[in-house]
């Protein structure tokens, strides 16, 4: 059991050790601790809310003074998709308007080496036979989101874990899938954009 007050402590420690962010991985049920964490010591190095979307924009307004970069996913469109494969079929709706927030939230801050001290990454894991789903992700993106906001389209998929009920998902992505989603991001003018080398699943 971690207190609010260990965790501070925790926090200046790790700022101490020279750690270049506070990563915050799945955090929205530890609102209220995180809360009184930040209240006793708010770390000098940017905080990440790395997050799967599926959040309560009241949720995000309450934490966002403490946040400086918002890390979100953005995982599919479809209400099918998202009802098999999350058991949400509402996963769109909510994660858009927390997405939306978050990128509306905070500025984009680099340095001069390219490091980010403020803003927002979404991401977004193509998966196999989820072309479509994909390119319409990336066209809400295009047309929903600040121009400053960053994408992560990532080719990392690796079968895993009791899939035996969803044969799709027994092999990684195609190459010809992840670059028919990666040149729809081109034809959209997305600039600020990472992709990933087709050896990242595994």
């Amino acid at each position: 059991a971690i207190t609010p007050s260990t965790l501070a402590d925790i926090f200046k420690e790790l700022e101490d050790m020279g750690a270049e962010n506070i990563s915050l991985v799945t955090p929205s049920h530890l609102t209220a601790y995180l809360l009184r964490a930040f209240e006793i010591y708010k770390p000098k190095i940017p905080v990440v809310y790395n997050t799967s979307s599926y959040e309560k924009v009241d949720t995000l307004q309450r934490i966002d003074p403490y946040i400086d970069i918002y890390l979100p996913d953005m995982k599919f469109y479809s209400p099918a998709l998202s009802k098999r494969y999350l058991g949400k079929e509402d996963y769109f709706d909510v994660a858009s308007e927390a997405v939306r927030f978050m990128a509306n939230a905070k500025p984009l801050v680099m340095t001069d080496e390219g490091k980010m001290l403020s803003g927002c990454i979404v991401r977004h894991l193509v998966m196999p036979l989820c072309v479509s789903d994909s390119k319409s992700i990336l066209k809400w993106f295009s047309r929903e989101l600040p121009q400053n906001t960053y994408l992560s389209l990532m080719s990392q998929y690796t079968p895993f874990g009791k899939i035996e009920g969803f044969p799709e998902l027994s092999r990684p992505v195609t190459a010809r899938e992840y670059d028919a989603v990666v040149q729809t991001a081109f034809d959209l003018g997305i600039k600020n954009l990472f992709l990933q080398e087709r050896d990242s699943s595994g």
